[in-house]
């Protein structure tokens, strides 16, 4: 079942929003709803090629470094304590 949702979101984030979908033959709403549709599959299983080119780009940037899930824990501890 379908079911309309409002978000306020910057106007010019919308325009590049709706190019970007333009671009890819869908529509704005179809792009959001494959977006959040990445949301609910384990990290594993998401396609590079269906990432943003942003979020593309990092992926793997750490390969190598011997930092872990932990590190990252680690240091939101230190920021906020």
């Amino acid at each position: 079942m379908k079911k309309r949702l409002t978000l306020t979101i910057d106007e010019d984030l919308i325009r590049r929003a709706k190019r970007h979908s333009q671009k890819r033959g869908k529509t704005l709403s179809q792009t959001v709803e494959d977006y959040f549709a990445l949301m609910d599959e384990p990290i594993e299983e998401i396609d590079e090629a269906d990432l943003p080119p942003n979020v593309r780009s990092l992926v793997g940037i750490l390969a190598g470094s011997g930092l872990g899930e932990q590190d990252y824990y680690d240091y939101l501890e230190r920021k906020h304590s």
